[in-house]
């Protein structure tokens, strides 16, 4: 009777050490840590490990100890476009495809500058004309998906075809 009851303490002991794993740890990341504007409106986690904030102020990357903020800065043409984040997605190739008020760029991660012009651009302006990228999606097959406002839906497949 005593090993049962001790059997039972025993597994009770246990279940309570199990339960108690499922607690979250929460950390704040805001002004005072570095990130360029409380307001948060886009969040991204890229291939590289990186979290990306967009916010009102800047796109913020944060290495998981500190935070580098990237703004628009009119006298150089590799700065991102406008410094209001609306949406971060990264392509099939690594790249950042960041929304601002005044549409996309493209952020190259090896030498952290931004462009209006990369080549899948550029081939899409001239092979379809005017174009307006409104949205831009990554499926799990790594093929870039990009809905222009004029002109539809495209695919890029994985070497970077339309």
């Amino acid at each position: 009777m005593k090993l049962k009851l001790l059997f039972i303490l025993h597994f009770i002991g246990l279940s309570c050490l199990i339960a108690q794993q499922d607690q979250y740890k929460f950390s704040k990341i805001d002004i005072s840590n570095g990130l360029s504007n409380n307001r948060v409106n886009a969040i991204f986690k890229d291939t590289r490990g990186f979290m990306w904030f967009g916010t009102m102020s800047g796109l913020n990357r944060y290495d998981g100890y500190s935070v580098k903020i990237f703004r628009h800065n009119p006298s150089d043409t590799t700065s991102i476009n406008d410094s209001y984040i609306l949406k971060i997605e990264e392509d099939n190739q690594g790249k950042l495809w960041v929304r601002t008020r005044n549409g996309y760029c493209i952020y190259n991660p090896d030498n952290e500058t931004f462009s209006n012009n990369s080549s899948l651009l550029l081939k899409l302006r001239h092979d379809f004309g005017a174009s307006y990228i409104t949205s831009v999606y990554n499926d799990k097959r790594r093929n870039f998906w990009l809905v222009d406002r004029n002109l539809g839906l495209f695919k890029v497949e994985k070497e970077g075809n339309l």
